[in-house]
């Protein structure tokens, strides 16, 4: 059946009031172009009540505050700002990707358990729980994810955002460009899930690590294709330049995966040969072009970020408005990266510690 959606006042109503109009003109007047708009008007009335009886109830919108997150079918323009999508033995994945089966050489697993974003939306909008695939065992962020429902650290994330960028509909009403939020090191995708469910954004987002990258797919081939058509997702390193390189993983945290050497948490952290794994190596600037605004990115890259910020590019770079990123001394020392906030103030970012490791450079 045909469902016909009326927007304000429904045909009934409408019809009723212009009747009542009508029906006070025409005694009012008495003269006879009352009396022919007066029978035009009935007329258009009467129409618009059969029109009504046609109509299905209005449902109205879940409100803001639900746990049901409301679809947003509104076309991205992620692929417009995208330069490069496929590579020397790599590939982006999208959303007509994500319904595929993908090849599992290394036999990685992952096991799903129920996502709650810091807005409260634990319900896609078709009213099923929203899920995310974390390792199995012995990883720190997973047993988080577990226990909490997500991954804290992602909160501030989605609060910027959904703070200083506006909505899809005033932007597309002023014509402003779509902004895009990017991820540079994506871990099992705690974040990446914030941002879909808590936020309006779109992402681009960068994962090397093999198990990781496995665990992020998992999750995205069982979401709603509202969010798996607002993600673009890399399975490469960003650096200085573009080949391969090996990547790292330490036992118990995934999270602390290091292209090119080991560094560990502590002395007494181990590091499996069975998780060390060739992977490639592109420049940002390769990747994504210089157009699209970029709010907010978050890059936790183990040490590497000034081999990333190398690669990319001033153009890309006077494009980007917030970095969110960890300033650990000691996987900076490792990689020779002591000067980072150096780095950044060359592209015109101005660095502010926020305790801890954490920190943000802002233009």
């Amino acid at each position: 059946m045909m469902r016909i959606i009326f927007r304000g006042k429904r045909p009934s109503e409408e019809a009723g009031a212009r009747f009542d109009n009508v029906a006070e003109q025409g005694t009012a007047r008495g003269d006879k172009a009352s009396s022919t708009l007066s029978k035009k008007s009935v007329m258009y009335a009467t129409f618009l009540m059969a029109m009504a009886a046609l109509s299905l109830p209005h449902q109205s919108p879940p409100s803001p505050s639900s746990s049901v997150a409301r679809v947003d079918s509104r076309p991205q323009s992620l692929h417009a700002a995208i330069n490069t999508p496929v590579g020397n033995g790599w590939s982006m994945f999208s959303h007509q990707d994500f319904q595929k089966t993908t090849p599992n050489p290394h036999g990685f697993t992952c096991t799903y358990t129920p996502f709650k974003s810091s807005t409260g939306i634990e319900k896609d909008p078709d009213g099923a729980t929203i899920e995310i695939c974390v390792h199995p065992s012995n990883d720190g962020i997973s047993e988080n994810v577990k226990k909490a429902g997500r991954f804290s650290h992602c909160d501030d994330l989605s609060q910027e955002w959904n703070e200083r960028i506006p909505s899809k509909d005033s932007a597309s009403s002023s014509g402003q460009e779509e902004p895009i939020y990017v991820e540079i090191g994506a871990n099992i995708g705690t974040c990446i899930l914030e941002m879909l469910v808590g936020t309006n954004a779109p992402i681009i987002a960068f994962e090397p690590n093999p198990m990781n990258y496995y665990a992020v797919r998992e999750t995205m081939r069982k979401l709603h294709s509202s969010y798996q058509k607002r993600l673009l997702l890399f399975p490469v390193a960003l650096g200085s330049e573009q080949g391969t390189n090996k990547i790292f993983t330490a036992e118990g945290n995934a999270g602390n995966s290091i292209v090119g050497k080991i560094i560990k948490d502590s002395p007494k952290q181990q590091f499996d040969e069975k998780k060390q794994f060739d992977i490639y190596v592109e420049r940002l600037d390769h990747i994504l072009k210089p157009g699209p605004r970029i709010p907010l990115v978050k890059m936790d890259a183990q040490g590497y970020e000034c081999e990333i910020l190398k690669g990319m590019g001033a153009d890309v770079a006077h494009t980007i408005e917030r970095v969110h990123f960890e300033n650990a001394k000691k996987w900076l020392r490792a990689q020779n990266c002591l000067d980072l906030t150096q780095r950044f103030e060359e592209y015109g970012f101005r660095v502010t510690p926020q305790g801890g490791f954490n920190a943000i450079a802002s233009k």
